[in-house]
């Protein structure tokens, strides 16, 4: 199951409630009736958005209106989004150390390089558990990995992703009427 189906699915209850819709001030209250699972309220007031609830807590500045910068787009842009962001969750942040993701770049870093087998296997039993770690035994290997400092070996967070699809869903529904009001 993609991201995608699977944010689809966790929200397929939800409703949208205005609480508050005032040219650019905005209060939409999303979620399933009876349960604050998965619930989340969007708040915009000029140049800011805010997402609040259970699956974390973010705001994004950048136009007058917030709508504006998160509506009709044809997907995601977690890495754009995540430079716009103002506040941060601070349990689930918007990246976090991943170890699949630092093998996968390393051994990508090792496809330009033209080094023996018997050093690719050596780079390729480093502890990749440990982010720390890792770059301390890569830093021996200063000829084939260069400017490491730049090199990040994150993943976006699942909540920060979620928060990002519940956004442009919400503005969606904004849009389409699919809405009450409070």
């Amino acid at each position: 199951m993609s991201n995608q189906e699977e944010f689809e699915k966790s929200i397929s209850d939800h409703r949208v409630v205005i609480v508050k819709d005032e040219g650019l001030h905005r209060h939409l209250r999303c979620g399933r009736i009876g349960t604050l699972v998965e619930s989340f309220e969007i708040i915009t007031w000029p140049g800011y958005l805010a997402i609040v609830g259970d699956m974390g807590d973010y705001v994004f500045r950048r136009l007058p209106d917030m709508f504006e910068f998160f509506r009709d787009k044809p997907s995601i842009n977690l890495s754009y989004w995540a430079e716009k962001a103002v506040a941060i969750d601070k349990y689930s942040g918007i990246e976090k150390y991943d170890s699949e993701t630092a093998r996968k770049k390393v051994i990508e870093m090792l496809k330009d390089c033209d080094v023996s087998e018997e050093t690719r296997s050596e780079i390729l039993s480093f502890d990749f558990e440990d982010e720390h770690e890792l770059r301390k035994q890569l830093e021996d290997y200063s000829e084939i990995f260069t400017d490491m400092h730049e090199v990040s070996f994150c993943k976006y967070t699942y909540h920060y992703e979620w928060c990002c699809r519940a956004i442009v869903w919400a503005i969606n529904k904004y849009d389409s009427n699919f809405i009450e009001r409070e």
